[in-house]
């Protein structure tokens, strides 16, 4: 599974917009900080391990594994904050090198109105 596949499976049927470049949505809610394999550290009972894989593939399949676990029993629009994007990290031991990779990606869903804009 590739990383666009993974994203069109999880946004499909979704309200998407883009979400503000800053720490909270458009609800004054914050973002939350989803990597493959990994929820945000900071929520309560998530793993703070980085989640690197050998392969494309199996990063893209444990974001959407993770991001599915994120939105369970939660409704409506889907704010991104930054889309997914896919992270390389060189690996060296000895002479011995190779790639591992994690997909990153911040956002929030969210059942709120966006708070009014001050006139």
């Amino acid at each position: 599974m590739t990383l666009a596949e993974a994203v069109a499976e999880f946004e499909r049927g979704r309200v998407v917009v883009e979400g503000l470049p800053s720490a909270r949505s458009q609800t004054g809610e914050p973002y939350e900080v989803i990597c493959a394999g990994a929820l945000s550290p900071q929520r309560e009972g998530g793993p703070a391990e980085l989640g690197l894989y050998t392969s494309e593939e199996l990063a893209a399949h444990w974001w959407l594994e993770s991001i599915k676990l994120y939105a369970a029993n939660k409704i409506g629009t889907v704010y991104w904050r930054i889309r997914p994007s896919l992270e390389e990290y060189p690996i060296s031991e000895g002479d011995a090198r190779c790639m591992a990779f994690r997909v990153y990606s911040r956002l929030l869903i969210s059942d709120k109105p966006p708070i009014a804009a001050a006139a």
